[in-house]
């Protein structure tokens, strides 16, 4: 386990270490792109006798990078996409920081699809200005859109080319005519009127939040207090139910189960006289106050954190919708 776990460890260093090793290549192939664009746009009239003899070191040329530069150039810019060669200087740079610095991968299919279409759509866009400079469309832009000019016309060649540029704006930019005219669309200024609706407007806002602050305090309050006067109730309905209780239970039994003790009852009645229910409460006391719980009048509580915070949230949201008001 511990050698599959030592391979695996020292393939995936081998792996960055090629990644490296191919990102730094492919930057210095950028750059030397770069560099041999620019000197040949430069050299490229001088430069252009000693293309044919390119293996004659005696023979020398005005580019940067020697033959190397010119011949470069002279490939990518005069035969093939002339100044929108740069573009490859561009990818390579790109792909090889990518690789380089192990960073992800994913969008690099998408840099260079969308790199490739900046590529033919400037070749043919700058065939419009050949005629000031030879080099600036190209072999394959002059040639494509004279064979397109033939068969269709110069407004024809316009067309299609606006178009592509359409088409670029909209899947790559991502831009439609609502932002457009949302950059465009001025901006609305604020007045003195203006900003003291707005405060009016926030005082306002404030002020209703403090009277439902107060509404709810109360509420609770009175709540509260019911809720004591339904349980003193009910404590109080319960106390008389066992003492009713009590006194019939009382009653049931003292009360004759025969008809032979009706008589006696009688006579004790006629002997002692009837039955005072009072007698057995004369030791009775009212209960005192102090019994009873008191509530303290804390009167109505506002949170002022709470306030600040409302008021902080309905300014964020004003500022927003681009309302500025004076705090």
């Amino acid at each position: 386990m511990a050698l599959i776990n030592k391979k695996s460890s020292v393939s995936k260093e081998t792996k960055r270490q090629r990644a490296i090793i191919f990102g730094s290549f492919l930057i210095l192939i950028g750059l030397i792109l770069f560099i041999s664009f620019t000197s040949y746009i430069f050299t490229w009239e001088i430069d252009q006798s000693s293309l044919s003899s390119f293996n004659d070191r005696g023979i020398q040329t005005e580019n940067i990078l020697n033959k190397i530069g010119a011949w470069l150039g002279h490939f990518f810019i005069f035969n093939l996409f002339g100044v929108s060669s740069y573009i490859f200087s561009y990818l390579f740079l790109i792909t090889g920081s990518v690789f380089f610095l192990n960073t992800s991968r994913k969008s690099l299919v998408i840099k260079w699809s969308w790199g490739l279409n900046y590529i033919i759509f400037g070749c043919l866009a700058l065939s419009f200005f050949h005629d000031k400079s030879p080099i600036i469309d190209g072999l394959v832009g002059r040639e494509v859109s004279s064979f397109i000019i033939d068969y269709i016309g110069l407004i024809g060649f316009s067309s299609i080319l606006f178009f592509y540029f359409i088409c670029i704006v909209v899947f790559h930019w991502k831009l439609t005519p609502e932002l457009i005219y949302r950059f465009i669309k001025p901006k609305k200024t604020l007045t003195s009127d203006d900003i003291a609706n707005n405060n009016s407007i926030i005082n306002q806002t404030i002020s209703n939040i403090k009277n439902d602050t107060k509404i709810k305090n109360e509420e609770s309050k009175s709540n509260e207090n019911e809720e004591n006067t339904i349980n003193k109730l009910k404590e109080t309905e319960y106390n008389e139910g066992l003492s009713s209780n009590n006194n019939d239970i009382k009653i049931e039994i003292e009360s004759p189960k025969e008809e032979l003790e009706a008589n006696l009852s009688e006579k004790l009645v006629e002997k002692h006289g009837e039955f005072d229910p009072t007698l057995e409460l004369s030791n009775f006391k009212l209960p005192i106050l102090d019994l009873l719980k008191e509530y303290e009048n804390t009167g109505i509580t506002i949170n002022e954190e709470e306030l600040e915070e409302n008021k902080i949230k309905i300014v964020d949201t004003l500022k927003n919708y681009k309302i500025g008001i004076a705090q």
